[in-house]
């Protein structure tokens, strides 16, 4: 019986050998993994930080591409003083909307264009987008309100040009913005 004994004890001692050599094993891969979720967390922060950074600059880029749009529409309405301005590829000209009169099946407006440059500008061409505004100033856009429109008048300069637009299917009384926006030119002139 103490032969069986001593055998037994042998193989539990034998058997806790492995147990400890497993338990050591997993206690390295345990750590092992440990380690590689610190360094997944790490990288996790740092691709959160870059994320927050690229989503930053993107705002930023969007809102300078809105301003740089914005530069290039002028948005006018009726019974306001002053006028806007336009930027087009020679320069920039101002804008006002003078005079709105009803006009066969829709409104004839009167254009003031300012010509800020040195040079007459010609083969002025732009489009015209036009509507109602709601009761809460909301702009009311139309698809089927908006045309191209080419102007012979030469646009001198330092002085204002007048052109007559109309515009269909809006009557005077309806009229809340006109929205100038694509000015384009064939050819400037310079003073001799």
């Amino acid at each position: 019986m103490k032969r069986i004994l001593f055998v037994i004890v042998i193989a539990l001692s034998l058997s806790g050998c492995e147990y400890l050599d497993l338990l050591s094993k997993n206690s390295e891969q345990l750590s092992r993994q440990e380690e590689e979720i610190q360094n997944l967390k790490a990288s996790l922060s740092s691709l959160q930080s870059e994320l927050s950074t690229i989503k930053t600059r993107q705002l930023e880029l969007e809102w300078a591409n809105m301003y740089e749009d914005f530069k290039h529409i002028a948005f006018l309405k009726p019974g306001n003083s002053g006028y806007s301005t336009i930027t087009f590829p020679m320069g920039v000209l101002t804008v006002s909307l003078d005079d709105i009169k009803q006009y066969a099946n829709g409104t004839k407006v009167k254009l003031r264009f300012g010509n800020t440059l040195y040079s007459s500008i010609s083969g002025v061409k732009a489009k015209l987008e036009w509507g109602g505004i709601d009761s809460d100033g909301t702009v009311i856009d139309d698809p089927n309100n908006t045309k191209d429109v080419s102007f012979t008048e030469d646009f001198k300069p330092g002085s204002w040009t007048s052109v007559s637009v109309v515009l269909d299917n809006i009557q005077p009384s309806d009229l809340g913005f006109v929205r100038i926006k694509n000015l384009t030119n064939d050819s400037i002139y310079l003073q001799k």
